[in-house]
């Protein structure tokens, strides 16, 4: 088990990126949600990047928590993608297409 870890990086003005690292699971989901929604509610920051590509484990919780930081970032107005999805974190999302409409290349 690989321990989650979240790199946040100003992309540009009003843009931030998480880079989410590791396993994500209903153990360690609480650490993300809580950085998406920092970002959406207290930066209100104009669009929010979380890249998947170096996370090794993704479950429902995590994607409860990515799907949850989407509908919060509609309701506040901020631009929301999802990236990277590979490995196992696309597998997971295959199963589970809750992240297909912001996975998609814009």
């Amino acid at each position: 088990m690989r321990p989650i870890a979240i790199k946040r990086t100003v992309v540009n003005d009003g843009v931030v990126r998480l880079a989410v690292s590791g396993d994500v699971d209903i153990d360690s989901c609480d650490v993300l949600a809580t950085m998406i929604r920092y970002a959406v509610t207290v930066e209100r920051v104009a669009e929010l990047v979380v890249d998947l590509e170096r996370v090794s484990y993704l479950d429902s919780g995590a994607i409860r928590a990515l799907v949850e930081g989407h509908h919060l970032a509609t309701e506040h107005g901020v631009a929301y993608q999802v990236i990277n999805p590979d490995g196992s974190a696309h597998r997971a999302q295959d199963v589970r297409t809750g992240l297909q409409p912001f996975t998609e290349p814009r």
